[in-house]
């Protein structure tokens, strides 16, 4: 069991490699968004925001890519120990009784972390079907996996 937890830990550490080198990359264009939203600002207000947003970016990007790292672990692991000790049970899902309006800025900020997420997944699809297929055979799962040629 050993050498599938070394593997699992392998695959977590590449796989968060993966995703800090794609955010790297989409740094340098997201301040050349801020800097053409700055100079497109209709108030100095808009576009003192813009240039703030752009300077906290440049400058906090090595701690946003630790915070991930660590995060990333931390949840990592604690997902892969909870597949080791319980089998995986289905869920109940239940519909709510009445639908309820959303926010519109909570709306606009699950709309840009889905679209995060989703370039995120495109970015590092390899890694993550690498994965699935380690944590399905590390885990005696093979032939539940989809993915799995086993």
């Amino acid at each position: 069991m050993s050498e599938a937890i070394i593997l699992l830990s392998n695959c977590r550490d590449r796989l968060a490699q993966g995703v800090m080198t794609a955010f790297v990359q989409h740094v340098g264009r997201a301040s050349d968004e801020f800097l053409n939203l700055a100079d497109r600002a209709t108030t100095q207000e808009q576009q003192q925001i813009y240039f703030a947003a752009m300077s906290f970016l440049s400058h906090r990007t090595q701690t946003l890519i630790d915070q991930f790292q660590r995060s990333y672990a931390t949840h990592f692991d604690a997902t892969a120990n909870q597949l080791r000790s319980v089998a995986p049970a289905p869920t109940d899902f239940a519909l709510p009784d009445e639908l309820t309006l959303i926010d519109p800025d909570d709306f606009e900020r699950d709309l840009a972390i889905s679209k995060i997420a989703t370039r995120a997944a495109f970015n590092c699809s390899q890694q993550l079907v690498a994965l699935d297929r380690r944590m399905a055979v590390a885990f005696g799962r093979a032939s539940a996996n989809r993915f799995c040629a086993a």
